[in-house]
């Protein structure tokens, strides 16, 4: 005979098993695209400066957007960036502008006293553009350059980079988000290059 502890005990058992929520990770994905474009032979005696990256409101969070229509963003539910767009992206500019072989040095830290110029950028646009068919990554940066020694800005571009996507998915968007960036870090690097000289 079955004693009503047991009875008790099967019960219990079997209703925090089926209370059990199963908790989904969303994955995680790096932004790291880097020009390789080397612009010069022996390096200048200019050190440049870059500054954090600024975002717009809407790319300021891990999230990864996408659109379907126009005027509106969405969110992938079970898919995000590792960090912030605009933090990943500094790396790739600061590695990017080291790859020219132009600059003495280029710097993020308290060094900025040792700078000639300073780069100042904003993330103004990264999603996935649902709209198009095949779907592609809409990047689109702002950059200032910055004369330290005069005080007053060099030059100033917007540069956009609309690179399709091999599958229309999250990975698909990812793989196409690095590649922009490194095509990106490239129109970036050349300009830079060109405003110091």
């Amino acid at each position: 005979m079955i004693s009503k502890t047991m009875i008790v005990l099967s019960i219990t058992m079997a209703l925090s098993a089926c209370s059990a929520v199963k908790v989904i990770e969303p994955k995680k994905y790096v932004l790291n695209g880097v020009s390789t474009q080397k612009l010069a032979t022996a390096a200048a005696q200019y050190v440049v400066y870059v500054s954090d990256i600024k975002s717009e409101s809407a790319y300021n969070s891990t999230d990864m957007l996408y659109t379907t229509q126009p005027f509106m963003l969405s969110t992938f539910s079970q898919n995000e960036w590792v960090a912030k767009p605009a933090q990943m992206l500094r790396p790739s500019l600061v590695a990017s502008l080291q790859n020219t072989a132009y600059f003495k040095g280029v710097v993020t830290n308290d060094a900025i006293s040792n700078a000639r110029f300073q780069l100042n950028t904003t993330l103004l646009e990264l999603r996935q553009n649902f709209i198009k068919k095949p779907s592609e990554i809409n990047l689109a940066l702002k950059v200032d350059v910055v004369d330290l020694k005069q005080d007053k800005v060099l030059a100033s571009e917007r540069f956009v980079e609309n690179t399709a996507t091999k599958q229309d998915s999250p990975y698909g968007g990812v793989m196409a988000a690095n590649l922009a960036t490194r095509k990106i870090m490239t129109k970036i690097s050349t300009f830079v290059v060109n405003t110091v000289r």
